[in-house]
């Protein structure tokens, strides 16, 4: 429990429908989320007044940007899928050594339905010349040997990676992690000198990427990529109909396990047991803020019987029956003795 600084940004990455990371950042320059309803009034009765407040049609959207650019950012907004392999564009300086022909070092392809072309100018001139190439040679005429040429054509590359716009796309849906680093404020507030405690880590199931994006380069800075996208409902089914759209955590460093509890209690405070029963005790926690109680393993536990006459308590926190009578059971947090509960157990 506590109030935090949220300062700079984390880290996020993505999970394909394989179960493939992808799309790492540590680079983000901005990455948020918002969450928001529309509440619509029920009015009614005397005056009209307002008796109720019908929350519908909500969302959970996330924005992450990145000061990088990466080719999975683009893809994933449009939907494609990148492949190994790609057409790239190839300039070479090429000297002829025979006359009225061009000779490559690399393997022009067709392109666009252009045929097998190329294009070749001479250094210093802007007056660009169509070729046509069969095999690595492309035939020009009135060309001396010895002239120096620029010869443009394209080329399959297998270490390049491409993907397809198509015309009408469905951006991707992901499952969507990343972090938000909280700093420790204290109760004046004043977090000039302190350092990062913790993160709020937001775990998306379903994040549908937003589908649009610009990517402008200028001459004065960098372009980055932005991975921004809408929640969409996921998990299991129930009567109720609920789903969620994320769930966010909060880990604070070096914290340890019941900092927080309050008090811990044996749910069933009183036993009622014939001789050689036994019952497992079930411990739970309660947090000094609005967590839901939390069971305690009953390993973290250590329990004692005041009369081990009428019953004994195991490591385990089972209690068994012994004798007629009753005995005072107590179980103490380990870590923290000053945390204990006590049932009485009767015996009958």
């Amino acid at each position: 429990m506590g109030k935090y600084a949220m300062a700079g940004v984390g880290y996020g990455f993505a999970i394909d429908e394989n179960g493939n990371r992808f799309m790492s950042s540590k680079t983000f320059t901005d990455s948020g989320f918002s969450a928001s309803t529309t509440l619509e009034e029920i009015r009614g009765g005397f005056s009209n007044a307002l008796q109720s407040m019908y929350a519908h049609t909500s969302a959970f959207e996330v924005t992450a940007k990145d000061c990088l650019v990466d080719l999975d950012y683009i893809a994933a907004q449009v939907g494609g899928n990148v492949s190994a392999g790609g057409d790239v564009f190839i300039t070479e300086s090429v000297t002829t050594t025979v006359a009225n022909k061009i000779t490559v070092v690399g393997t022009p392809k067709a392109f666009a339905g252009y045929g097998i072309v190329g294009w070749y100018n001479i250094p210093g001139s802007d007056v660009e010349h169509t070729i046509t190439f069969v095999g690595k040679d492309a035939t020009v005429a009135n060309l001396a040997v010895g002239t120096t040429l620029c010869v443009t054509y394209v080329q399959t590359d297998d270490t390049a990676r491409s993907f397809e716009v198509a015309s009408s796309f469905v951006p991707k849906v992901v499952h969507y992690v990343f972090t938000l680093p909280l700093l420790s404020a204290g109760a004046s507030a004043d977090i000039t000198s302190q350092s990062k405690v913790g993160e709020w880590i937001v775990d998306v199931p379903k994040l549908m990427f937003k589908g649009s994006f610009e990517m402008n380069a200028t001459s004065a800075g960098t372009v980055g990529g932005d991975i921004s996208g809408k929640a969409l409902a996921s998990g299991a089914v129930t009567c109720s109909g609920n789903q969620i759209y994320a769930t966010i955590t909060e880990r604070i460093y070096d914290k340890g396990t019941y900092d927080d509890v309050s008090e811990i209690v044996i749910t069933d405070s009183t036993l009622e047991l014939a001789p050689t029963e036994t019952q497992t005790l079930v411990v739970k926690a309660l947090y000094n803020d609005n967590r839901t109680p939390n069971v305690v393993p009953n390993s973290d536990l250590t329990f004692a019987s005041a009369t081990t006459s009428v019953a004994t308590v195991s490591t385990a926190g089972v209690v068994t029956a012994v004798a007629t009578g009753t005995s005072v059971i107590t179980a103490t947090l380990t870590s923290k003795t000053s945390l204990n509960s006590v049932a009485v157990a009767t015996v009958s």
